[in-house]
């Protein structure tokens, strides 16, 4: 299937890339990094007098996080991830296990991208064998 330059154009900046700090956030949702490491600092702040305890005290916190040039985020869809063309994981898997799956995509190269089923799979595909395929469980909503 041929895919709108758009895409092309986005990805093209991802190829080659090395992945990091792959994770399972929020349900079933997988959050990617690329690109060179930088620090994202969130000082304090005053929270609203009518917020709850908890939002006060997440405010008040010094917020430190580690981020790519470049997010890629996963959601609203199901997946599943292949290593060497075995299945090692999908958005059904236990809990205990998803961050194992992340894993598995951590440090590889983006190299493709593609589309299948008439726009309804996705296909990211990286350099040590690693496959990523998103379904859309919901045509209301994008699935990254």
């Amino acid at each position: 299937m041929t895919i709108d330059p758009i895409f092309e154009r986005v990805f093209k900046k991802l190829y080659g890339k090395a992945c990091w700090g792959v994770t399972n956030w929020y349900g079933s949702g997988i959050h990617f990094e690329f690109g060179k490491p930088h620090l994202e600092i969130r000082e304090p702040k005053r929270a609203d007098p009518k917020a709850s305890r908890r939002v006060r005290e997440l405010l008040a916190r010094r917020l430190v996080v580690v981020h790519g040039d470049w997010h890629l985020c996963v959601d609203v869809c199901d997946w599943e991830i292949f290593q060497r063309g075995k299945r090692v994981g999908s958005s059904r898997s236990r809990s205990a296990d998803l961050q194992r799956v992340m894993n598995s995509l951590g440090g590889q190269k983006l190299i493709r991208f593609s589309l299948r089923s008439r726009g309804n799979d996705c296909v990211f595909e990286f350099d040590l064998g690693g496959m990523l395929v998103t379904h859309a469980s919901d045509t209301d909503y994008e699935q990254w």
